[in-house]
């Protein structure tokens, strides 16, 4: 079995609703290969979700969270329109790599109205073939028919991450 796990892009922009169900946030950037070390634009748009989705004025507060560290802020009042967005630029450091999280906390003054996406800087575009041991395949086949437990299974995913076969 050869396979290769990869994003479509065509799953942008990112949508997402905050965690009490009243904002929909929408999410864009350019460029969208994100590189460290480059000046980054966001744009996004704030929905109300209950009037359709209809692009809504509402305060926010923008941060862009890497390992726990802000790296950007930007506190502002959203463009209400469906023909303009709201944008964000900056630069992203040169030491950042793997999972950024663009947070939207306190929207329209609301400490519930908050959601995280998350972006992948500099991410590892593999060209080579990645082949499963055959071992792992027969593993996976006698665990699916009930011949191997769970935990013996589990074992089996714990050893590929613990030997770098398998990266989490």
């Amino acid at each position: 079995m050869r396979f290769l796990l990869k994003p479509l892009r065509e799953n942008l922009p990112l949508s997402t609703v905050t965690g009490n169900g009243q904002f929909r946030i929408v999410l864009d950037w350019e460029p969208k290969d994100v590189r460290s070390d480059s000046k980054m634009t966001f744009y996004f748009d704030i929905m109300d979700v209950f009037l359709k989705d209809k692009p809504i004025s509402v305060s926010y507060n923008l941060s862009i969270v890497h390992d726990g560290k802000v790296l950007f802020t930007q506190n502002g009042i959203s463009i209400g329109s469906r023909d303009e967005h709201n944008k964000a630029e900056f630069v992203l450091p040169e030491n950042v790599r793997g999972v950024i999280t663009v947070q939207f906390d306190n929207l329209d003054g609301n400490s519930l109205a908050r959601v995280g996406l998350p972006i992948v800087v500099d991410r590892v575009e593999s060209s080579s073939e990645i082949i499963i041991p055959e071992w792992v395949r027969n593993n996976a086949r006698w665990w699916a028919d009930g011949k191997v437990t769970d935990k013996d299974f589990v074992n089996g995913i714990q050893y590929l991450i613990s030997h770098g076969i398998i990266r989490v």
